[in-house]
Order: structure tokens, then C-alpha cells, then sequence
């Protein structure tokens, strides 16, 4: 398929939208799909790892005069600002830039605070469908697909159009690949010495990460160690950097692209709300959190009231000592960090970018394993040509240890275990047991219903998870 993006980047408007539009667009490019991003703000080191990603990046630049007369126009959404023109003018740049390299999209991504029904009507005449990705609900929408990852999300009806499809809440946080692998049933815990992780965000144009750091240097243990990372489009790295090289247990890292190990080998980490905060889930990472932006505050208070984080409110109210204290607090309290780091891994699994990209269609990799000498190979030839000819990829095995990667794994007339290494090759493993589950559980529901005398059999289609 072609896919646009229309998102953008600045101090302002930070580089989340931009780095998770990033992992979408990998994974769809993976499975073979054409994508293209329309920018008009993209800092110069976001650009090199677009351009480095191999994905089409097309700038948009309106004229000097249309600037001007963008200025004198009013808008009633919150951030219309930070679309830098009016949303006529985005319009017709958008356009204009699409009709250059004439092309017609199956799917129009747009993810901007800026944009809403109006502009995203005006974009149908070039693209097959429309997916929104909105955490603020502020706004209306016109689109095929609504995103809201955010935990207790929802899409208001007077906002969504009610043909719009839903992905709502963590399970469909995007998240890249590499955070898979990192899970781990239980965090390992560091007995001698305790590693704190302090990122907050993109950009941190307030420079919070001072604030954190004098925080952590007036607590004078021995056996903390810090790793600070300074995000990709951070105003005061020089003064982040300096303040590092004072404490010799403060190592400094600058848009680096091991953060899933950094948070892997953490214990506590000290960052801003918003698309961190999932990543932090995934791999059950504590977090004290600050809110550098509105749409973080509702983040990160749902989190805290899961039991995933502590949410400190909004950065400019929080001091270097409260900071101090929450950390002091925290490492004393080893039960409560262990409570916090399951509740936090029990939100994400990190799968959400293949659910998103399964979501959007196209291609599919479908595998089927059932035993050898199950009485349903009869039946699978017939599906498996099915699938085929709609397009799809697809493996069908008798053994669970040959399944490959892909999108869906269907488990039909299959009595064999498949550990965790097994379940994490498809986004989704999907199991048909022939009785209303939970009655009939166990081996060979269909013969035992039938030896019972039942003459209406219902099946029951599950996820297989890692926990039970």
C-alpha cells in the first residue's frame, strides 16, 4: 500500500509525534508498503533519522505572503498555533506537494493537535482512507481509524464518526521492536547498587533535567548511578552535559538510540509524561513522573492511579527537593517498587505497532499449526487457499517450533505447548477450542461433547497469552 503521514516537530510541539509515527511507519515499510511523511517542521537531526530510515520525506513550504495573511487568521482549536499557518493554507500546501509526486494513498496517518475534520475532509480527494491519531479529544474528526493509546482512552461519539473504527488504550501503544525482547517476567533487582534513568523528552525546553539532576546530587549515596539522556531536539544539552560531568556517577548520553537497554537496566526512572510512558510499561520500569505539557497530565495521573508510576502534576510547580524526597521514598520502599513495576507491565505488552499495522490491512502473514493427525486437515487446504487468493501470506505446520514470524498464528486441533519464545513470533496467537469456555476446558472437548449427547456445539475463538 502508499501511506501518508502528516505530523510535525518543533521545541513546541516536541518529537513524540514524529518518533512514534516513525515506529508505525517501520513496521509498514517492513511488510513491503510505500511511505511517505508531509512535514513542515522537522528539526534538522529528526530529518537525518527519517531520511536514515529510508522513508520520503517531502518539507512544506508555503509563501512569504501567505505566511503573512496566515497570521491574521483566527482559529478556535487550542493548538492551531502550533501549525505555524492557517489550516487552509496546510491544506493546500499538503495538497500541492501530494499532486508533485502524483500520487493517491491508501492511507492518510495524521497526527497533529493542529488538525481536525475540516482539514482531513479537505484531504480525501488523495488519499483511500483517513487514520487519526488523537490522545486529546478536544477536536472533531473525519477518519476511517481512531488511535488513542493512552490508558481509559475513549473517542467521544459527537468527535469520531461512528463508522470509525477504534484502537483505544495501551494495548495499541506503538512501540518499536526492539522493547519486545527486553520483557521479562520479573525485573531483575540490582542488590548493591541502584541505576536511575532520567529522560525527559524530546525536547525539555524548560530544562526540567537540571531541576532532576540537582535533585539526585544533593541525595549523596554511594550506591546510586545515573544515566541522563538529553533528547533529540534539547535545547540545553551543553549545561545537561556539564552538570553530568561533575558527579562521577553520572553518565551522560545524547539522543541515544539504546534507550530499551537503558531502561532495561534501570531501576527507577525519573521522565516527562506522555509516549515515554509506554515504553516505560513495557518493560516494567517505576517511573516518577513530571508533566511538561497539558495532554500529559491526564497520562500520567491515570498511571499513577494504576499503580504504574508516581505522578508528581505539572513540572513548574515541582522542586529539586520534592523530587528528592519522591526518589528517597521509593528506593527505601522495595515492596512498593515491585508493585509498581508488575502494574506497569501488565498495561503494555508491546505489541501495539503490529495490531496498529494489522489494523490498516494490506498483507498479511498468517500461519496455522495443528497436529499431524488432527481431523481438522482436512479442512485447513480450503482456508489456506482462501487466504491466498485474498492476497495474504500463509504457513500452515504441524509443529509449534517451526511457526514463523508474523501477524496472526491460528492454533486449530493443536495439543502441543508453545512457550513464551514461541507466542512472541506472531502479534497475535489465536486459539479455536470447540466448547463454551470455561466449561469443557481440557483435551478433546469436541469428542466428549459429542459422547454426551449435545447437539449444538459452540466454539470459542481466544488470545493465547504469555501469563494465564
Amino acid at each position: 500500500m502508499k501511506i501518508a503521514f502528516r505530523v510535525d516537530a518543533s521545541i513546541e510541539i516536541g518529537s513524540g509525534h514524529v518518533m512514534r509515527c516513525l515506529t508505525l511507519a517501520q513496521a509498514l515499510r517492513v511488510r513491503g508498503d510505500e511511505v511517505h511523511f508531509f512535514c513542515r517542521y522537522l528539526p534538522e537531526r529528526l530529518l537525518d533519522l527519517v531520511h536514515a530510515r529510508e522513508i520520503n520525506v517531502h518539507i512544506l513550504q508555503a509563501s512569504l505572503t501567505s505566511q503573512v495573511a496566515a497570521k491574521r487568521t483566527t482559529d478556535s482549536l487550542t493548538h492551531a498555533a502550533w501549525l505555524g499557518v492557517s489550516w487552509q493554507l496546510d491544506r493546500d500546501d499538503t495538497l500541492q506537494a501530494v499532486t508533485s509526486i502524483g500520487a493517491f494513498f491508501d492511507w492518510l496517518i495524521v497526527d497533529h493537535y493542529a488538525l481536525d475534520q475540516r482539514w482531513e475532509s479537505s484531504l480525501r480527494q488523495v488519499a483511500r482512507r483517513i487514520m487519526v491519531i488523537d490522545d486529546l479529544a478536544d477536536r472533531s474528526h473525519d477518519c476511517d481509524l481512531f488511535l488513542n493509546q493512552n490508558l481509559g482512552a475513549w473517542a467521544p461519539p459527537e468527535l469520531v464518526p461512528e463508522r470509525s473504527r477504534r484502537l483505544l488504550g495501551p494495548h495499541y501503544a506503538l512501540l518499536r521492536p526492539e522493547f519486545l525482547p527486553r520483557r521479562l517476567p520479573v525485573r531483575p533487582k540490582n542488590t548493591s547498587r541502584q541505576r536511575i534513568l532520567v529522560f525527559m523528552g524530546g525536547s525539555d525546553p524548560s530544562n526540567e533535567t537540571a531541576k532532576v539532576l540537582e535533585a539526585l546530587s544533593n541525595l549523596k549515596r554511594d550506591n546510586i548511578e545515573v544515566d541522563c539522556v538529553a533528547g533529540i531536539a534539547t535545547p540545553h544539552k551543553l549545561q545537561i552535559k556539564a552538570a553530568c560531568a561533575r558527579t562521577d556517577e553520572f553518565v551522560y548520553h545524547e539522543n541515544t538510540p539504546d534507550m530499551d537497554a537503558l531502561m532495561a537496566n534501570a531501576d527507577l526512572m525519573i521522565g516527562a509524561g506522555g509516549s515515554t510512558s509506554w515504553e516505560r510499561c513495557a518493560l516494567g520500569l517505576p517511573a516518577i513522573v513530571l508533566n511538561l505539557a497539558q495532554n500529559q497530565d491526564s497520562i500520567s495521573k491515570a498511571l499513577a492511579e494504576a499503580g504504574a508510576c508516581i505522578d508528581l502534576g505539572k513540572a513548574e510547580t515541582v522542586t529539586s527537593k520534592t523530587i528528592e524526597n519522591a526518589v528517597l521514598g521509593l528506593l527505601s520502599d522495595t515492596s512498593r517498587l515491585a508493585a509498581m513495576s508488575s502494574a506497569a507491565a501488565d498495561l503494555v505488552d508491546a505489541r501495539g505497532t503490529e495490531r496498529v499495522a494489522a489494523a490498516l490491512g494490506g498483507q498479511l502473514r498468517i500461519s496455522i499449526v495443528s497436529d499431524a493427525d488432527s481431523w481438522v486437515n482436512d479442512k485447513l487446504q480450503g482456508l489456506v487457499s482462501d487466504w491466498h487468493a485474498a492476497g495474504h501470506r500463509v504457513t500452515l505446520t504441524h509443529n509449534v517450533k517451526e511457526l514463523p514470524e508474523g501477524d496472526c498464528a491460528f492454533f486449530i486441533g493443536c495439543g502441543q505447548l508453545a512457550g513464551t519464545e514461541i507466542l512472541r513470533r506472531s502479534t497475535h496467537n489465536l486459539v479455536i477450542h470447540e466448547s463454551a469456555l470455561p466449561q469443557g476446558r481440557g483435551w478433546s472437548p469436541l469428542t466428549w461433547q459429542v459422547l454426551e449427547g449435545c447437539s449444538r456445539i459452540p466454539v470459542t475463538l481466544f488470545e493465547a497469552t504469555e501469563r494465564v
